[in-house]
């Protein structure tokens, strides 16, 4: 799955995953102030985490940067996140249920301190 993560200048917080170019079809709230949005297919197409050096725990000038790697896992009846800061040994790990009815699917990603990946 290509990835780019926009970092933005004002909002560095902000982690903001996208896929290229998808049709959008719904998202997800996985809790407060973290999403996944879902492209027609049903495939994990962006993922939006407000506030997201405080969920891992790091100052803002630690969090620009760096590398990550994650997972989403979805199953009849969970979507699981899990996203890795490897050079903090930092961990984001959360589940919802799935009543969304999202088909079940295994995606990892990375994203590259360049601010683009692919899988």
């Amino acid at each position: 799955m290509k990835i780019s993560y926009n970092r933005l200048n004002d909002y560095p917080n902000i982690l903001d995953l996208k896929m290229d170019d998808f049709e959008y079809s719904k998202t997800v709230t996985v809790e407060d102030e973290i999403y996944i949005d879902f492209d027609d297919k049903g495939r994990p197409a962006a993922i939006e985490m407000i506030s997201a050096s405080k969920k891992f725990q790091l100052l803002e000038r630690q969090f620009k940067g760096v590398e990550m790697e994650g997972k989403i896992v979805i199953t009849r009846k969970w979507i699981s996140l899990v996203i890795k800061v490897p050079q903090y040994n930092r961990i984001y790990e959360n589940e919802t249920r799935n009543t969304y009815g999202i088909s079940r699917g295994e995606f990892e990603f990375e994203i590259g301190s360049d601010s683009t990946s692919s899988d």
